[in-house]
């Protein structure tokens, strides 16, 4: 009788972890973007009048309105704070050191989303808060390049994301926890695709761990079932990703071990009681078998 084969999945949804990673690169994308538009805001910033009055005071009822392109809150140590329109027509609001440059900055995005940016004392950006196209909020850290190399973000589910990035911006980590409470680890290659990750899955029924090789193909897994029956298993890939080895303690330890060719057929297998074949209790087998599946030989013979 044969049991049901253990599939040594390290409980990852690799779908919904591609998913993430094309909206983190888009992320990443978009605030490159932003740091151009605002180092050209920025020099229009400097080079404009201190105030520009486009209107006059303007009285509804008890309501006053007045209306202008750039407001600037001057001092002795120069302008403090700014008020302005950046070539979007969205409104920026700036607070300055003494040396006139912006360090932190509060804006809105063309579609309302808000944003909130702080910059060192060279101008550059060192933190962005800001909030997705789907409501998602995210927290994203730079290194003195303005290079992205952390971002938090969560999603609108609930579900929180961490990723860490290399110097270029590539994500090489990232870890999450679903909305279904399922656990995950993706550590990424420099070639941009998995190379171990790491998962547990909802309640601590199933966990596991999966190493790649550079072409993202899954070449090893270890798997742990906590549930009845329990069992553990290790299971090693070829370079097509298909199973040839699988080796397995089933109910009470009993081990098994199968050999698979490259269609992924068992063609050898060695086990105890409550292998995938089960014999009666205690007894070692061992069983060959033809390209087709059939049983050609067993030791000890039935």
């Amino acid at each position: 009788m044969m049991d049901e084969r253990p599939t040594v999945s390290p409980a990852v949804n690799h779908d919904a972890f591609q998913t993430e990673l094309d909206h983190l690169r888009q992320q990443i994308t978009r605030i490159d973007r932003v740091n151009l538009l605002w180092r050209r805001g920025l020099g229009l910033l400097v080079i404009a009048l201190a105030i520009v009055l486009v209107g006059s005071t303007q009285h509804t009822d008890d309501t006053k309105i007045l209306r202008a392109e750039k407001f600037v809150l001057g001092g002795a140590t120069g302008e403090p704070a700014t008020l302005f329109m950046d070539h979007n027509g969205q409104p920026v609001f700036s607070l300055n050191d003494s040396h006139g440059k912006s360090r932190l900055a509060l804006t809105l995005t063309q579609d309302g989303r808000p944003r909130i940016s702080l910059r060192d004392k060279d101008g550059k950006r060192t933190i962005l808060m800001d909030e997705g196209t789907d409501g998602s909020p995210a927290l994203t850290l730079f290194d003195q390049r303005e290079k992205c190399r952390l971002v938090l973000l969560l999603k609108r589910d609930g579900s929180p994301y961490i990723s860490l990035f290399d110097k270029n911006s590539q994500v090489r980590m990232t870890s999450s926890v679903q909305s279904n409470g399922d656990s995950h680890l993706y550590i990424m290659n420099s070639k941009d695709s998995i190379a171990m990750s790491i998962g547990i899955s909802e309640n601590d029924v199933e966990s596991g761990m999966t190493y790649y090789d550079n072409d993202g193909k899954d070449r090893l897994s270890m798997s742990v079932m906590n549930r009845e029956p329990s069992w553990s298993s290790i299971r090693l890939s070829d370079q097509s990703g298909l199973m040839r080895i699988l080796q397995y303690a089933g109910r009470n330890g009993s081990p098994y071990t199968a050999y698979f060719d490259q269609n992924e057929k068992p063609r050898m297998t060695i086990g105890n009681n409550d292998g995938l074949y089960r014999t009666e209790k205690g007894k070692f087998k061992m069983r060959f078998f033809d390209i087709a599946g059939k049983i050609t030989h067993a030791v000890p013979d039935n």
